[in-house]
């Protein structure tokens, strides 16, 4: 209360008015009041993105990696996947990797 008692007097004295003065001095201090519930309502929505991130983050090492059914993997060091890695064009790289393909 001790606030709003020398918001009030500043208002007063101010404007000369004690009505104006407390209506000014209730507004200001409602202002105030709006300000602090927005900060601590982004706090709380941040805490709760913060979360979730914190949740998926630890979640990371559950994940298995998935393979298409539809396609056949190449070991890298094999000697066809070797063609397609020393392609000079991108057409001969198709082609190889064509070639590659139609024997497995």
């Amino acid at each position: 209360m001790n606030l709003l008692h020398e918001i009030t007097a500043r208002y007063t004295e101010t404007w000369g008015d004690s009505v104006s003065g407390q209506a000014a001095a209730l507004k200001k201090i409602w202002l105030l009041a709006y300000q602090e519930a927005q900060v601590q309502s982004f706090a709380d929505a941040y805490l709760s993105i913060a979360v979730c991130f914190a949740l998926s983050v630890m979640m990371v090492p559950l994940m298995r990696k998935l393979v298409s059914p539809g396609y056949r993997t190449v070991p890298s060091g094999s000697k066809e996947a070797s063609y397609v890695a020393q392609a000079n064009a991108p057409e001969e790289a198709d082609n190889a990797a064509v070639r590659l393909y139609a024997r497995m």
